[in-house]
């Protein structure tokens, strides 16, 4: 149902687009393909890709690839070439022969499409789903030359609570038709210049970018945070060490939402043992962890955030058994560290 309310839009789109022909025999020159037209065809595309992998037609799966496409796993497994990433995909439908694919948001721009999607029957508890963000880019003839899956291994049998933000029923996609405010992406780069300067002598403040109603959610945490409880986690890390680095590497945005993706970076190890990590490299080094962000931007603040990592990357990194269980926002309590 997805796939053909996309499909209708598009003809509707593509409908009122006319070829103008020259009266020659010859055919006339091609005219360039409307931005917007290209984007919602291919949002249509990749639904109808979430839907043959939903009902494991692995030849049509295959077709939303081109040959030679990578796909990549950041932070837990290198970068694989497709026929791997088919077999792996037939491995865990096997392995999970309930699971289907439920796109909850997509924000398309251009080539590239970033979402939010909802995996179900995976979680040892049915109630909660299991979340992953999920980046895409398409190359030529509509098919994807990259995909790139961000999760956290560690949740994914207690799963993990939906984002609060996300208060739709079904499917909201975001596409160019909606205004390119590029302030709101601007809000983002001050939020992650901010985060690296909370543990410094006189750091960039950081609550003038926050709403009063900010919901900030993470697969690791067992409940969404509100500004005041998101600075107190930050106050927890500036104990023993900066916080980590939040480096912002590429960005799409349209209308009040932004996408990113980018790393966390720590440079000193103590401070990991407050979130459950107790690393055998006890001194300074450098751990880096992938992640995608999503962020709502309303009137200049945040609104909300959903930042997706992958902990397990750390295990290798510091040597230590990943988290089984999301855990409790930090405060001065040690009771906040027990799994919940």
């Amino acid at each position: 149902m997805r796939t053909a309310i996309a499909i209708a839009l598009l003809t509707v789109v593509m409908g009122s687009c006319e070829r103008a022909g020259s009266g020659l025999d010859d055919e006339p020159p091609p005219i360039p393909e409307h931005r917007d037209v290209r984007v919602h065809r291919l949002v249509a595309e990749y639904l109808a890709c979430w839907d043959a992998y939903n009902v494991a037609d692995w030849e049509r799966y295959e077709r939303c690839f081109e040959v030679g496409a990578e796909v990549d796993l950041p932070g837990l497994q290198p970068t694989h070439d497709l026929a791997t990433a088919i077999s792996n995909a037939k491995r865990f439908r096997e392995t999970h022969p309930l699971a289907y694919a439920e796109p909850r948001f997509v924000l398309a721009t251009d080539d590239k499409i970033r979402s939010i999607v909802r995996l179900h029957g995976v979680a040892a508890d049915p109630t909660r789903g299991f979340y992953i963000a999920h980046d895409v880019a398409f190359g030529s003839h509509d098919r994807v030359r990259y995909d790139s899956t961000y999760f956290d291994a560690a949740m994914a049998n207690a799963g993990t609570s939906e984002p609060r933000w996300i208060d739709w029923k079904g499917l909201k996609v975001v596409v160019p038709l909606e205004p390119l405010l590029e302030d709101n992406a601007f809000v983002v780069a001050q939020l992650a210049r901010a985060w690296g300067d909370q543990g410094r002598e006189h750091p960039r403040p950081l609550r003038p970018l926050l709403a009063d109603n900010l919901v900030w959610s993470e697969a690791w945490l067992d409940r969404p945070l509100d500004p005041a409880m998101l600075q107190a986690q930050l106050q927890v890390l500036d104990t023993d060490v900066d916080p980590p680095n939040m480096n912002i590497h590429n960005v799409s945005y349209c209308g009040e939402y932004v996408g990113v993706e980018g790393t966390f970076e720590w440079w000193r190890f103590p401070a990991l043992a407050t979130i459950g990590y107790h690393p055998k490299k006890k001194e300074r080094g450098r751990a880096e962890v992938p992640f995608m962000g999503f962020f709502k931007v309303v009137n200049g603040k945040l609104t909300a955030v959903s930042l997706f990592w992958q902990s397990s990357s750390l295990t290798t990194q510091l040597e230590v058994p990943p988290l089984t269980h999301p855990i409790r926002p930090l405060s001065r309590s040690p009771s906040d560290l027990h799994p919940r």
